[in-house]
Parts: structure tokens; sequence; C-alpha cells
């Protein structure tokens, strides 16, 4: 899973899918700590989500799906709020 630079606050989490006759479908995980506990907050038939972070960091990973049943998890991977660049700063002497 890669990713992406935030445009617009959003970033989106692309992974290597599948080939489109398989029918698989992606669980994406997301959790406030790399521990967990994880929990599933969409399930897509895209290899592509987009995230948009809230200004606090959040971990993702992904799972296949089919009729089979579930894979296991990716790597792992996190999102953070941009950050901001510093402006007009003055030194007083």
């Amino acid at each position: 899973m890669r990713f992406l630079l935030p445009i617009f606050c959003a970033v989106w989490l692309v992974w290597n899918g599948n080939n489109p006759l398989e029918e698989v479908t992606y669980n994406v995980y997301s959790a406030s700590e790399v521990v967990g506990p994880w929990t599933m907050v969409v399930n897509v038939s895209t290899n592509a989500w987009q995230v948009t972070p809230v200004g606090q960091r959040r971990f993702y990973k992904v799972t296949a799906t089919n009729h089979w049943g579930e894979s296991g998890f990716s790597n792992i991977t996190n999102t953070a709020a941009p950050a901001l660049p510093v402006t007009g700063l003055k030194v007083d002497r």
C-alpha cells in the first residue's frame, strides 16, 4: 500500500489490486493507534480509497475479500494532518 501526498487536506490510500474479473472487494480498516483496536470503515471494489484527515494521525490496513473469504492484512500505513508553513514571524531585537 502507498501513501500519497495530501492535496486539499485529503489523501489517497492505494494498493495493488486483483483482476477485476475475480469479483474481489477490499475492506479498509482504521485505528488511532498502530496496535488497534481496528475498525472496518469501508468496503470498496476499487484499489484506492480517499481519506480526509481530521487533524489527528490515523492508521490503515486493507484486506481483500471474495466468495472464499477474507485475506490477511496488508502492511500498515498512516496519515497525519499536513504541516502548515510558518509565515509572518518577526524577531524583536
